[in-house]
């Protein structure tokens, strides 16, 4: 089990005011990042198959 993934599709949710993207985009400048790398869903998926796995299962994460 892997969890706490930050959903690429969620992410522009939690930046959610000029503030938090004004500190994404400057972080993202001087390459660190707040939260980690945020995958995009089907990239698991195709990961976890070329890793071997014989089943993977998505659990979506509130919108925020």
């Amino acid at each position: 089990m892997i969890t706490d993934i930050p959903d690429q599709q969620c992410m522009w949710n939690f930046f959610n005011t000029d503030e938090r993207e004004m500190a994404y985009f400057a972080n993202e400048a001087a390459e660190t990042t707040i939260i980690g790398t945020w995958y995009d869903k089907q990239w698991l998926l195709k990961l976890a198959k070329f890793s071997g796995f014989s089943s993977a299962e998505l659990i979506n994460q509130p919108d925020e």
